[in-house]
């Protein structure tokens, strides 16, 4: 952990010089270019630096120190890759989401849990559009993304997404590789209130989402800050929370410490208490 700390504290002073310089660059611009604009291109390089070569080295080092560690204790672990995450194309063909033109991955964990396989990876999606003079950035999803091996198979597709999600509409297309969906509409009328479901088949969708189910889909979603979608294609479940956040990265603004320890292993529960709640882990297993 010391190691860890000394680096964390070289990126923390790179990353202040640097936003330092970008400030008083900023401002001495306005009056004195000359000064300004030399001072703002080397606080510019500085991030750079900082962000990539030594702050790509502290990230690194933490996830084999502090993530690994706590995610072997807890699965049995098949691959644990920090720079590695699901293909853009495998989470696109879902139609969870709408598809954006900015896409990243990383901290792709394949393994199990009381028998039941998982993969999980953190998974970040914009749009970003451009008129020449101003550029738009919409985040449609950020947060964690994992995918359930089901003990018993469901041949279907269906998609539950909270209403206030950032991407609306029956998923899919002319084009795409997923079955014609319709919406259905359930007798609780708070979880349709909350919930849209959209199933290629509707007696598929009455038979899997039960009263029962439908307060397990509510625990889910008061469970996690942001917000849920659950769906169900090539015969496996996907739980996605889009919290707007990336648990697994480091701060350089902190010391690392055993609280970095609690909060990874608080995120790898969550798995476990996702499981739990749609009942995959059987009763003689808990």
């Amino acid at each position: 952990m010391q190691k860890l700390n000394a680096m964390r504290k070289k990126v923390f002073l790179l990353t202040a010089i640097a936003i330092g310089l970008i400030v008083v660059g900023f401002l001495l611009f306005m009056g004195l270019p000359a000064i300004g604009m030399p001072l703002f291109i080397v606080g510019i390089i500085l991030s750079l630096v900082s962000a990539g070569t030594i702050g790509s080295k502290f990230t690194l080092l933490y996830k084999e120190m502090i993530c690994r560690e706590v995610i072997e204790k807890i699965f049995a672990v098949e691959e644990y890759n920090p720079k590695k995450g699901f293909e853009a194309e495998f989470v696109k063909e879902t139609h969870f989401i709408s598809n954006g033109n900015r896409f990243s991955s990383d901290d792709y964990l394949r393994g199990y849990y009381k028998g039941i396989a998982f993969e999980r990876s953190d998974v970040h999606m914009q749009n970003v559009t451009s008129n020449g003079k101003t550029t738009t950035t919409v985040t449609y999803f950020q947060g964690s993304w994992t995918v359930f091996t089901l003990p018993k198979k469901i041949a279907t597709y269906m998609l539950i997404r909270e209403k206030e999600f950032l991407s609306g509409g029956r998923p899919g297309g002319f084009f795409s590789n997923i079955p014609h969906t319709e919406k259905v509409k359930f007798e609780d009328i708070d979880f349709n209130n909350r919930f849209e479901v959209y199933a290629e088949d509707q007696h598929d969708a009455f038979y899997l989402i039960t009263p029962v189910f439908m307060e397990k889909i509510k625990e889910l979603e008061y469970m996690e800050d942001g917000r849920l979608i659950i769906g169900i294609k090539d015969e496996r479940v996907h739980v996605l929370f889009d919290n707007r956040s990336n648990a697994m990265e480091p701060s350089v603004w902190r010391e690392v410490s055993e609280e970095d320890f609690k909060i990874v292993e608080n995120e790898m529960h969550k798995i476990i208490r996702v499981m739990d709640i749609l009942g995959l882990i059987s009763e003689n297993e808990v």
